[in-house]
């Protein structure tokens, strides 16, 4: 009887410890994957005036997959009006990311990057910095 309670034991003991591991540590989903919600507008690096209640519904959908979607909401003359275009995202050598897109319109490009917990859209617009800030 205490060689099966024995034999039992180690077996127990043996799957326990093979079953248990850091899963976090094996993680590799890209840190970029998620839901991003607009947070903030800046012009050379200064908030001007603050986003509307309607432009805050905005966000970026990245997905493990390498697709994504951006959901922009603009004001319109009477009601918040969503734009929603589809596309797919990569990470770049130097740890950037390109997103194409393409909406009932066009087709286009848009690059970002991760700073601080954010993520930050940039682009030089008549020698001014305009910069969109996404929170998770």
């Amino acid at each position: 009887m205490k060689k099966v309670i024995l034999v039992a034991t180690v077996f127990l003991s043996v799957l326990v410890i093979s079953c248990s591991s850091d899963d976090d540590a094996n993680d590799t989903t890209d840190p970029v994957v998620g839901t991003w919600k607009y947070a903030q507008f800046l012009v050379d690096g200064k908030e001007e005036t603050p986003l509307t209640d309607c432009e805050k519904k905005s966000s970026f959908v990245f997905s493990v997959d390498g697709k994504v979607e951006d959901n922009f909401y603009e004001d319109g003359s009477s009601e918040c009006k969503l734009y929603n275009s589809s596309g797919t995202w990569k990470k770049n050598n130097d740890g950037t990311y390109t997103g194409t897109f393409k909406d009932d319109v066009e087709e286009y490009t848009t690059n970002f990057k991760l700073s601080d917990g954010k993520l930050i859209l940039e682009e030089n617009e008549a020698g001014k910095i305009l910069t969109d800030v996404y929170t998770k």
